[in-house]
């Protein structure tokens, strides 16, 4: 009967295993908690931000003469991450700015064909970018960040 934890006495019979005053079984492992983790969304960073990836799904903001043009209507564009999808670029924005987005529209742009010496040609890398449209009354210092 060693199996179940009996062991027999010299005369033949059973004995009972070891029990302890509560009721537990000397052989028996005290029992750990598991402890739970805080979700990501609830722990800071050394930065001091929640989400630290919110900065791998913005590249930076473009600056150009169109973008210029779009920021006196409350759009702002921004080069992202190739596989960022509009509600990552809308946390990121809220993550970073501390702005809620109103809309988002994210564009591919393919690459260029390049020539480099007289006879290769190659390709530059695709990339995307965002316009984010913000509300009336609020602004994106992209100069600043």
């Amino acid at each position: 009967m060693a199996l179940f934890g009996l062991k027999k006495n010299k005369d033949g019979k059973d004995k009972q295993p070891p029990v302890k005053p509560n009721g537990q079984l000397k052989s028996e492992s005290p029992k750990i908690e598991n402890k739970v983790a805080k979700p990501a969304s609830e722990t800071k960073s050394k930065s001091g931000l929640k989400n630290p990836l919110a900065y791998k799904n913005l590249i930076h903001p473009l600056i150009t003469e169109k973008s210029n043009i779009l920021s006196s209507f409350n759009q702002y564009v921004f080069a992202v991450n190739k596989h960022a999808t509009k509600s990552s670029v809308k946390a990121a924005i809220k993550e970073v700015y501390g702005v809620n987005p109103l809309k988002i529209r994210i564009i591919n742009n393919l690459g260029k064909q390049v020539r480099t010496g007289k006879n290769t040609t190659g390709y530059l890398k695709n990339w995307k970018k965002a316009i984010v449209v913000v509300p009336a009354g609020t602004k994106i210092d992209v100069y600043e960040s």
